[in-house]
């Protein structure tokens, strides 16, 4: 068995405690700015698989204000993913020049696997006590964050971690995935300063009390101010945030006392004392409040007069709300660009999903403050609404559609009818919400309505005359429905030739499907091809099937990339090849297909192409499970039931074949052929399992009988 994660003995550092770690790379005493400035700001409150925090993000944004106003160039990520730090990591280093100065900032959860430090993005997947090298595999190690900013060039690289916090990992017994809080201590390299927001063994606050106002953690509120105070060194920095943390610590009874490793060969200021004045231009940042309010309200107008950034003038005019005049004054800016600006940057969600986390935050912040002077405004509400749902935000992003379709908007009506559809499960509301979207004539809500007619789903009774009816209506809207309306009614003729098994039918969907991929719909030219593959309404043909893939992945369907690598893996229509096939998969599973994502971990269990590795198709199988494959499921199972790749685990093994059966209830014959097949000690689990939900009440014998085989069915099929 692989060894546990062996954690640091530094508390859970308020933020890597801010584990600070300055990477500075310092011959003498540095007053002058680089050439340029660049900052990467990364702050990870709401995680998919762990425990969330409550003001890593608030921190990162507020680093990033501060940074942005003494001269970095800050790209800032909220909440972000492993394949978007990467991305974002790629664009922070090739901005970096030599002789520029750069600072990489992350605030989340860290943990120290043998020896070494990593960070975890918002979809590091859940695990267990073994599952070490599966987790460091999806993490951010931060000795290659400081190699790639070393290798940049940059002449001074800051790396401030904020992450050293309680194990967001669940313990098993007396095992856990790593054994305490924090990140490692590090041994720092020459040039080096590293600031840990708490000692050994010390708990780092995020707050004083349960209804401290502060939006950031007790080690940054003491940090901002100083990082923007002129012609201070980092060395004095530090004692005067230790001392600062130290005595508000201690006014709630607690210990905390930053601990550092000074390796600097010299001092170093983050602000010149060339450079007076600034810390009063920092939104945010408290400061002594001077006797006539103005006057710093003044001085820092001059600066912000001129922004377009939407936080800033919010910041602007909480920090001054004691000087009306220019409070007022950043209020009716705010008012001029929110709207624009938010109409213009939030387009449509194709748009939105393309944005990087924080530049999707920054859309949010302004489409919200122009809702705040624009209470009444439909469109602003829907684009809010559509933000705040990109964002998986469903409960904010609800309440906005709802406001908005209240309002008339036919877009938000379409979207509360897919709340109630998808995620309450109110069948009347939906079908209220549909119609009323139909009525306006919104040719979206007149297709779902009639692919829901069409299939007999969500409480419509199957009607595919009012089906038909409602296509047409959706053609005579425009042409663009016919994008939507070619693959629906394709659909149905398709779903009409499996359940009368007439091959007219199938002609009658090829036929829809090449009017759709004629308008350009990539849907519909996969569809084609699976046509050409499987000789329905066509003659079959590989060679065609083959030619319908590539101009459907080519135009971005990751099925039709999927079809593709299933082509060369099987020698049809092509000569087989492992390495292509294999290529192919790689790009589906980019684009999100967990047919893709099954089928590499298929070919690393099998040795097809790549050298044999269970673990590295355990995790590949993951990942198509979590993207919904039920296959996928099934594969986890029989690893966990064979000790392939993991330790063998009979409850696991049980667990992941009932998640596959109801991930494939559509299909049961295919996945309750596993069961008899499963020992007596996975039945076992098995029936343990269907006891638990309340569909068995037979003995726990390992034998797969009618009673088993019908509590299994009813398992299937619960809501």
């Amino acid at each position: 068995m692989r060894g546990l994660f062996r954690w640091a003995v530094f508390g859970r550092l308020a933020v890597l405690g801010l584990s600070v770690a300055l990477g500075l790379a310092i011959v003498g005493t540095q007053v002058a700015h680089a050439q340029e400035r660049h900052a990467l700001v990364i702050g990870v409150d709401r995680y998919e698989n762990v425990p969330d925090l409550l003001k890593a993000g608030n921190d990162a944004r507020a680093v990033a204000e501060v940074l942005e106003v003494v001269g970095f160039r800050v790209t800032l990520g909220v909440d972000i993913q492993r394949r978007d730090y990467s991305r974002l990591m790629s664009e922070f280093t090739r901005a970096i020049a030599p002789g520029d100065e750069a600072i990489f900032y992350f605030a989340g959860h860290g943990i120290e696997v043998d020896g070494r430090n990593y960070l975890l993005p918002a979809d590091v997947p859940a695990a267990r006590p073994g599952d070490e090298d599966f987790v460091r595999s999806e993490s951010i190690a931060v000795d290659h964050v400081l190699d790639m900013i070393g290798r940049a060039g940059a002449r001074v690289s800051m790396v401030i971690l904020d992450a050293c916090r309680d194990n967001p990992f669940p313990r098993e017994g007396t095992r856990s995935l790593g054994g305490g809080r924090g990140l490692g201590r590090v041994a720092p390299a020459e040039g080096t300063f590293v600031l840990y927001s708490a000692g050994i063994n010390q708990l780092a606050l995020d707050r004083l009390s349960d209804d401290d106002p502060d939006p950031n953690s007790v080690f940054t509120r003491a940090l901002l101010p100083l990082l923007v105070e002129p012609g201070l060194p980092v060395q004095g920095m530090v004692r005067r945030v230790r001392q600062q943390v130290r005595e508000m610590a201690q006014s709630v009874g607690h210990i905390q006392f930053p601990a550092y490793y000074d390796q600097l060969t010299d001092d170093y200021l983050i602000v010149p004392a060339s450079l007076p004045g600034v810390g009063d231009a920092v939104p945010g940042v408290d400061r002594p409040v001077a006797v006539d309010h103005c006057t710093s309200a003044r001085a820092d107008w001059v600066v912000l007069r001129d922004t377009d950034s939407v936080s800033a003038l919010q910041n602007y005019a909480e920090a001054h709300a004691q000087c009306p005049i220019f409070a007022n004054l950043a209020r009716e800016r705010l008012a001029d660009i929110s709207v624009g600006s938010c109409l213009a940057m939030a387009g449509d969600e194709e748009d939105l999903r393309g944005l990087a986390s924080g530049d999707l935050m920054a859309v949010i912040d302004t489409c919200r403050a122009a809702h705040e002077t624009n209470k009444d405004d439909a469109e602003i509400a829907y684009r809010l609404g559509l933000a705040l749902q990109v964002d998986r935000r469903a409960e904010p992003s609800h309440g906005m559609m709802t406001l908005a379709a209240e309002r008339g908007h036919p877009g938000a009506m379409l979207a509360v009818a897919r709340f109630h559809q998808n995620r309450f499960r109110d069948r009347e509301l939906t079908a209220e919400w549909f119609w009323r979207a139909a009525d306006t004539g919104n040719p979206e809500a007149l297709v779902a309505l009639a692919e829901n007619y069409a299939a007999g789903r969500f409480g419509f009774r199957s009607n595919e005359t009012r089906a038909l009816e409602l296509f047409e209506k959706a053609i005579a809207a425009g042409p663009d429905p016919k994008l939507l309306q070619s693959q629906a009614i394709g659909d149905m003729a398709r779903r009409a030739g499996f359940r009368e098994q007439r091959l007219e039918n199938f002609a009658e969907a090829a036929r829809y499907f090449r009017l759709g991929a004629e308008a350009g719909n990539a849907s519909a030219m996969n569809q084609i091809g699976w046509f050409y593959r499987n000789g329905l309404g066509v003659a079959q043909d590989d060679a065609e099937a083959m030619r319908w893939f590539r101009r459907g992945a080519e135009a971005g369907n990751a099925t039709a990339m999927g079809n593709i690598g299933s082509m060369y893996d099987n020698g049809l229509g092509v000569a087989q090849d492992y390495a292509e096939a294999m290529r192919w998969f790689r790009r589906a599973a980019e684009a999100g297909n967990a047919f893709a994502m099954n089928q590499i971990g298929w070919f690393y269990e099998n040795g097809l192409g790549v050298a044999q590795d269970y673990a590295e198709a355990m995790r590949w199988y993951h990942r198509a499970a979590e993207a919904g494959s039920a296959i996928a499921m099934n594969n986890v199972g029989f690893l966990y039931a064979a000790g392939r790749g993991v330790a063998r685990n009979e409850r696991e093994a049980a667990r992941w074949f009932m998640r596959a059966l109801r991930g494939n209830a559509g299909r049961l014959s295919w996945t309750l052929e596993n069961f008899p097949n499963a020992n007596r000690g996975i039945m076992r689990e098995v029936q343990r399992i269907l006891q638990e939900e309340g569909v068995y009440s037979g003995p726990l014998s390992g034998a797969f009988g009618p009673q088993t085989r019908a509590a299994l069915e009813a398992y299937a099929n619960l809501d």
